[in-house]
Protein backbone atom coordinates (compact mmCIF):
# COMPACT_ATOMS: atom_id res chain seq x y z
CA UNK A 1 0.00 0.00 0.00
CA UNK A 2 3.01 2.29 -0.21
CA UNK A 3 2.06 3.58 -3.64
CA UNK A 4 4.18 6.75 -3.42
CA UNK A 5 7.28 4.63 -2.83
CA UNK A 6 6.34 2.18 -5.61
CA UNK A 7 5.79 5.09 -7.97
CA UNK A 8 9.13 6.71 -7.09
CA UNK A 9 11.09 3.48 -7.52
CA UNK A 10 9.34 2.53 -10.75
CA UNK A 11 9.85 6.01 -12.20
CA UNK A 12 13.56 5.77 -11.38
CA UNK A 13 13.57 2.37 -13.08
CA UNK A 14 12.03 3.77 -16.28
CA UNK A 15 14.72 6.45 -16.33
CA UNK A 16 17.60 4.09 -15.52
CA UNK A 17 16.47 1.27 -17.82
CA UNK A 18 13.83 2.52 -20.30
CA UNK A 19 13.96 -0.78 -22.23
CA UNK A 20 12.50 -2.70 -19.27
CA UNK A 21 8.68 -2.74 -19.54
CA UNK A 22 8.18 -4.05 -16.01
CA UNK A 23 9.04 -0.65 -14.57
CA UNK A 24 6.26 0.91 -16.64
CA UNK A 25 3.85 -1.74 -15.40
CA UNK A 26 4.56 -1.04 -11.73
CA UNK A 27 4.52 2.71 -12.29
CA UNK A 28 1.08 2.36 -13.90
CA UNK A 29 -0.16 0.22 -11.00
CA UNK A 30 0.83 2.97 -8.55
CA UNK A 31 -0.84 5.60 -10.71
CA UNK A 32 -3.98 3.44 -11.00
CA UNK A 33 -4.10 2.93 -7.24
CA UNK A 34 -3.81 6.68 -6.75
CA UNK A 35 -6.73 7.24 -9.19
CA UNK A 36 -4.56 8.96 -11.76
CA UNK A 37 -6.15 6.91 -14.52
CA UNK A 38 -5.29 8.90 -17.68
CA UNK A 39 -1.66 8.99 -16.55
CA UNK A 40 -1.74 5.25 -15.84
CA UNK A 41 -3.16 4.54 -19.30
CA UNK A 42 -0.41 6.61 -20.93
CA UNK A 43 2.26 4.81 -18.89
CA UNK A 44 0.81 1.43 -19.86
CA UNK A 45 0.75 2.36 -23.54
CA UNK A 46 4.41 3.31 -23.32
CA UNK A 47 5.16 0.04 -21.53
CA UNK A 48 3.32 -1.93 -24.21
CA UNK A 49 5.35 -0.22 -26.93
CA UNK A 50 8.58 -1.00 -25.07
CA UNK A 51 7.57 -4.63 -24.48
CA UNK A 52 6.35 -5.20 -28.04
CA UNK A 53 9.66 -3.88 -29.44
CA UNK A 54 11.50 -6.78 -27.78
CA UNK A 55 12.53 -9.66 -30.06
CA UNK A 56 10.70 -12.08 -27.75
CA UNK A 57 7.98 -9.96 -26.16
CA UNK A 58 6.50 -11.06 -22.85
CA UNK A 59 2.95 -11.72 -24.00
CA UNK A 60 1.70 -12.20 -20.43
CA UNK A 61 2.97 -8.79 -19.37
CA UNK A 62 1.56 -7.09 -22.45
CA UNK A 63 -1.74 -8.85 -21.86
CA UNK A 64 -1.82 -7.67 -18.24
CA UNK A 65 -1.07 -4.11 -19.35
CA UNK A 66 -3.98 -4.12 -21.79
CA UNK A 67 -6.22 -5.56 -19.05
CA UNK A 68 -5.29 -2.70 -16.75
CA UNK A 69 -6.02 -0.22 -19.53
CA UNK A 70 -9.44 -1.82 -19.83
CA UNK A 71 -10.03 -1.58 -16.09
CA UNK A 72 -8.94 2.07 -16.17
CA UNK A 73 -11.33 2.91 -18.97
CA UNK A 74 -14.18 1.19 -17.11
CA UNK A 75 -13.47 3.38 -14.08
CA UNK A 76 -13.55 6.36 -16.43
CA UNK A 77 -16.90 5.08 -17.77
CA UNK A 78 -15.58 4.63 -21.30
CA UNK A 79 -16.82 1.11 -22.01
CA UNK A 80 -16.04 1.07 -25.75
CA UNK A 81 -12.38 1.86 -25.10
CA UNK A 82 -12.32 -0.62 -22.23
CA UNK A 83 -13.75 -3.42 -24.37
CA UNK A 84 -11.21 -2.66 -27.14
CA UNK A 85 -8.40 -2.90 -24.54
CA UNK A 86 -9.81 -6.19 -23.21
CA UNK A 87 -9.93 -7.55 -26.77
CA UNK A 88 -6.27 -6.57 -27.23
CA UNK A 89 -5.43 -8.22 -23.92
CA UNK A 90 -6.97 -11.50 -25.04
CA UNK A 91 -5.13 -11.37 -28.37
CA UNK A 92 -1.87 -11.47 -26.44
CA UNK A 93 -3.03 -14.11 -23.95
CA UNK A 94 -6.40 -15.69 -24.63
CA UNK A 95 -6.59 -17.32 -21.20
CA UNK A 96 -5.98 -14.19 -19.09
CA UNK A 97 -8.56 -15.13 -16.46
CA UNK A 98 -8.59 -11.77 -14.67
CA UNK A 99 -9.39 -10.03 -17.94
CA UNK A 100 -11.96 -12.65 -18.93
CA UNK A 101 -13.69 -12.24 -15.57
CA UNK A 102 -13.79 -8.45 -15.64
CA UNK A 103 -14.77 -8.32 -19.31
CA UNK A 104 -17.61 -10.80 -18.77
CA UNK A 105 -18.89 -8.86 -15.77
CA UNK A 106 -18.79 -5.50 -17.54
CA UNK A 107 -20.53 -6.93 -20.60
CA UNK A 108 -23.29 -8.27 -18.36
CA UNK A 109 -23.87 -5.01 -16.49
CA UNK A 110 -23.82 -2.94 -19.67
CA UNK A 111 -26.52 -5.03 -21.34
CA UNK A 112 -24.11 -6.52 -23.86
CA UNK A 113 -23.90 -9.96 -25.42
CA UNK A 114 -24.67 -12.27 -22.50
CA UNK A 115 -23.74 -15.36 -24.50
CA UNK A 116 -20.25 -13.91 -25.01
CA UNK A 117 -20.06 -13.00 -21.32
CA UNK A 118 -21.15 -16.49 -20.29
CA UNK A 119 -18.54 -18.10 -22.54
CA UNK A 120 -15.75 -15.93 -21.13
CA UNK A 121 -16.84 -16.33 -17.53
CA UNK A 122 -17.13 -20.09 -17.89
CA UNK A 123 -13.46 -20.21 -18.97
CA UNK A 124 -12.47 -18.60 -15.68
CA UNK A 125 -14.47 -21.08 -13.61
CA UNK A 126 -13.02 -23.96 -15.61
CA UNK A 127 -9.49 -22.63 -15.00
CA UNK A 128 -9.99 -21.87 -11.28
CA UNK A 129 -13.05 -23.79 -10.01
CA UNK A 130 -12.69 -22.61 -6.39
CA UNK A 131 -12.11 -18.91 -7.11
CA UNK A 132 -15.06 -17.23 -5.39
CA UNK A 133 -14.78 -14.08 -7.51
CA UNK A 134 -14.95 -16.05 -10.75
CA UNK A 135 -17.80 -18.19 -9.43
CA UNK A 136 -19.69 -15.06 -8.39
CA UNK A 137 -19.30 -13.47 -11.83
CA UNK A 138 -20.42 -16.66 -13.54
CA UNK A 139 -23.47 -16.86 -11.26
CA UNK A 140 -24.27 -13.22 -12.04
CA UNK A 141 -24.06 -13.77 -15.81
CA UNK A 142 -26.28 -16.85 -15.53
CA UNK A 143 -28.72 -14.81 -13.44
CA UNK A 144 -28.80 -12.10 -16.13
CA UNK A 145 -29.55 -14.83 -18.67
CA UNK A 146 -32.48 -15.90 -16.45
CA UNK A 147 -30.85 -19.29 -15.84
CA UNK A 148 -31.72 -19.04 -12.17
CA UNK A 149 -31.25 -22.67 -11.07
CA UNK A 150 -27.71 -22.73 -12.48
CA UNK A 151 -26.98 -19.29 -11.06
CA UNK A 152 -27.98 -20.49 -7.60
CA UNK A 153 -25.60 -23.44 -7.80
CA UNK A 154 -22.67 -21.18 -8.69
CA UNK A 155 -23.45 -18.46 -6.17
CA UNK A 156 -23.62 -21.10 -3.44
CA UNK A 157 -20.20 -22.37 -4.59
CA UNK A 158 -18.89 -18.79 -4.52
CA UNK A 159 -20.07 -18.36 -0.94
CA UNK A 160 -18.67 -21.73 0.09
CA UNK A 161 -15.27 -20.88 -1.41
CA UNK A 162 -15.06 -17.33 -0.09
CA UNK A 163 -12.08 -17.19 2.24
CA UNK A 164 -12.15 -13.44 2.88
CA UNK A 165 -14.56 -13.67 5.83
CA UNK A 166 -16.00 -10.37 4.69
CA UNK A 167 -19.63 -9.41 4.68
CA UNK A 168 -19.53 -8.47 0.98
CA UNK A 169 -23.07 -8.99 -0.28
Amino acid sequence: MKWDKVEKLALQGTQYNPEEPTFFYFLAIAQFQKDRLPESIKTLQTGINVAAADKNPNSGLISDMYAMIGDSYMKLEEADKAFAAYDSCLQWKEDNVECLNNYAYYISVSGGDLSKAEHMSYKTVKAEPTNSTFLDTYAWVLFCMERYAEAQIYIEQAIANDTTNSDDS
